[in-house]
């Protein structure tokens, strides 16, 4: 009943008063009461977030990154009730065969043969359908750090060669869905892929690299596991952001992930495609014994409420190196994160500041045209 409330509370105009109420309060106390409000209930999150943006809050973190995962305790040694209970929280089976094929077109690399190779792959959406500096700049730091790119976009693009010259192949579709979807095209258009020594699924929801992106494959190479994520995520399910997933050789040519993206459809309902798509992933390779793993893992962070790329982004960055900081935080969509000292810290990390200005600036100017 209580769920029940709460949920329809979400959707009424009186929720958008009481986030903004509890944020006031939460902002108007001392630090010193702000530090012991990180344990209660929902307003626990709004402190965490104040704290983590105005101090270093080391002592809040423990371990290093690179762990191989157990998302349920005996899940990995295939003990049955461990795989019940896996069986039980997996929010979608992937079923049917949805191709896309006909919707997708090749701009470059007609015939690409990606086997063998490292491969990062850009899923792109832009409100002008164009290819930012800040994605090629990511793009750029790809080829960089050895691996060749593939930008699979949403949309025909009004690009120039310069603008996609660090790709090896460029694929636009012309069908509903999501960043799933986007990935999906460029799989069917290059089969080659699932023949990757190592494919990165990215997305341009982040600005990156902040940091060495080569230096968080290196550290995940000694770790034992057949796909990894940048984060791990126990927000609601045992899960890992889609925004940086890192499939190996055993994963793509597994028939497990064959199923997973032939269930991939062109639903452009977002909630839908999470829980079908984004909170199913990683459960679903689990269950049929592909070991998972991830750079920044929930021992780190026990105490985190909320997804640590909006709870903790500063502090991924500063002490940890994680190469990215999202964009919905810089932009103040995530209503409970504090964006404070984004732009120093981009400053520190050799980060343009000016590539996340210009491309936020430009999208609110075609959102809320003058």
């Amino acid at each position: 009943m209580a769920k029940r409330l709460t949920a329809r509370l979400r959707t009424t105009p009186l929720w958008s008063f009481i986030r903004w109420a509890a944020k006031t309060f939460v902002y108007l106390v001392p630090l010193s009461v702000c530090r012991h409000m990180t344990m209660v209930p929902w307003l626990g999150l709004i402190a965490s977030a104040r704290l983590l943006s105005q101090e270093t809050c080391v002592e809040w973190f423990t371990g290093t990154p690179g762990k191989q995962l157990e998302l349920i305790p005996g899940l990995n040694a295939r003990e049955p009730q461990a795989v019940k209970k896996a069986w039980e929280l997996l929010p979608h089976k992937p079923e049917g065969i949805y191709s896309i094929l006909e919707h997708c077109h090749v701009v470059k690399g007609e015939g690409k043969d990606f086997s063998g190779e490292k491969v990062a792959l850009m899923a792109h959406w832009d409100p002008e359908n164009k290819v930012d500096p800040f994605v090629s700049y990511y793009l750029r730091h790809f080829r960089q750090a050895g691996f060749k790119t593939v930008l699979a976009s949403a949309a025909p693009l009004a690009a120039d060669d310069d603008d996609i010259a660090h790709t090896d192949a460029v694929v636009h579709r012309t069908c509903g869905g999501y960043d799933f979807t986007s990935w999906k095209g460029a799989l069917e258009c290059f089969p080659s892929l699932r023949h990757a020594a190592e494919l990165v699924f990215t997305n341009d929801s982040v600005f990156a690299p902040l940091a060495d992106i080569g230096r968080v494959h290196a550290a995940m190479d000694s770790v034992s596991c057949d796909f990894w994520g940048l984060m791990e995520s126990r927000d609601q399910l045992p899960a890992m952001p889609s925004f940086y997933i890192v499939c190996r050789q055993r994963t793509l040519q597994h028939p497990c992930f064959k199923t997973f993206w032939d269930g991939v459809d062109t639903s452009s309902h977002k909630e839908t495609v999470v829980w079908r798509f984004e909170q199913s992933q990683t459960l679903w390779f689990a269950l049929h014994g592909l070991t998972p793993g991830a750079y920044i893992h929930w021992d780190m962070m026990p105490w985190l409420k909320g997804g640590p790329a909006y709870a903790c982004w500063k502090q991924l960055v500063q002490l940890f190196r994680v190469p990215c900081i999202k964009r919905s935080v810089i932009n103040g969509d995530v209503w409970w994160a504090n964006p404070t000292g984004w732009e120093i810290l981009m400053a520190q990390s050799e980060y343009p500041p000016g590539l996340a200005r210009d491309f936020l600036e430009r999208c609110r100017r075609v959102v809320r045209p003058a």
